[in-house]
């Protein structure tokens, strides 16, 4: 089951076999990189996480990508009314 996601600090403890996330956490953005190609030979496979991450209906793109490169992730949704 996947882990629910609150937050770019949480987000940034997060591992995969295949990918690392390079995240500043206080300005709220990052990337996803993948292990076999930390230098940017090719951005192929390198995604960028905006400031909009967990907000609207950008967090279930993000999750799905996070989980597409191998994080057992689900992110939470900053717009959810409670």
């Amino acid at each position: 089951m996947a882990k629910l996601i609150h937050g770019w600090k949480e987000l940034k403890g997060c591992t995969s076999e295949t990918h690392l996330l390079d995240l500043d956490v206080e300005s709220g953005h990052g990337w996803i990189h993948p292990k076999d190609d930390l230098e940017f030979n090719s951005f192929r496979d390198h995604h960028y996480l905006s400031t909009h991450t967990f907000y609207g209906s950008t967090y279930k793109y993000s999750t799905e990508l996070l989980q597409q490169c191998g994080f057992d992730v689900e992110l939470d949704n900053w717009d959810k009314e409670e």
